[in-house]
């Protein structure tokens, strides 16, 4: 798994099912995501954890696909919200 650098996360999005029709208001709505891997800097934070359930918003992080699957990496400050296990 790689590892991200200075205070970068990397998500794995939580493709939700489309139910009924497209909306606006649901694309502007908060992305949830697994975190799957953490720089030192954030780990060092203390703030997020692997394994976390995170919300973000719809435009943050950069698309990266990691063994085939895509994901997300972005600066842990691009979190809106965590949940704990």
């Amino acid at each position: 798994m790689p590892i991200p650098k200075n205070d970068r996360i990397l998500v794995e999005p939580i493709v939700e099912e489309q139910k009924g029709l497209f909306t606006p208001e649901a694309a502007d709505r908060p992305k949830p995501g697994k975190v799957i891997a953490i720089s030192r800097k954030v780990e060092e934070s203390g703030e997020t954890h692997v394994g976390e359930i995170v919300l973000y918003h719809k435009n943050a992080g950069t698309e990266v696909s990691v063994d085939g699957r895509p994901h997300l990496l972005m600066r842990e400050a691009d979190l809106l919200l965590g949940f704990t296990n």
